[in-house]
């Protein structure tokens, strides 16, 4: 292979794979507690439904502190009760800097389990 053509190859797998290891390192760990979140909301839904209440905040706060980072506060998640069934909310947001530019991105991340009326959860 000629020298212009590997160098043709390089660069077009070197640039991509630069902004995508970038972006990865930019929003990777919150996308990471916000996979840690879906799985939380589950778990303290089942909790809600089969130990009560109670032990659903419990576990929602020892997971909270234990399984995600600072950036979702307590404040972030609740429990509801409506007719549709027990909710288990969290939503949360972060602004990330962009090194070396007087930029932020907004991100925002939500979760949502629900236990209808006959058990099943959602």
């Amino acid at each position: 292979m000629k020298t212009w053509a590997k160098f043709l190859l390089y660069a077009t797998l070197l640039v991509p794979g630069t902004f995508l290891l970038f972006v990865s390192w930019l929003i990777g760990p919150y996308a990471l507690d916000d996979q840690q979140l879906d799985a939380i909301v589950m778990a303290v839904a089942l909790d809600w439904r089969d130990f009560g209440q109670k032990q659903a905040d419990q576990r929602l706060q020892y997971e909270l502190d234990r399984q995600v980072g600072l950036q979702v506060g307590d404040d972030a998640c609740g429990l509801t009760e409506d007719d549709a069934g027990r909710h288990v909310r969290c939503a949360w947001s972060v602004r990330v800097p962009l090194p070396g530019a007087a930029r932020v991105i907004p991100l925002s991340f939500a979760s949502e389990a629900t236990i209808t009326p006959d058990g099943d959860l959602r």
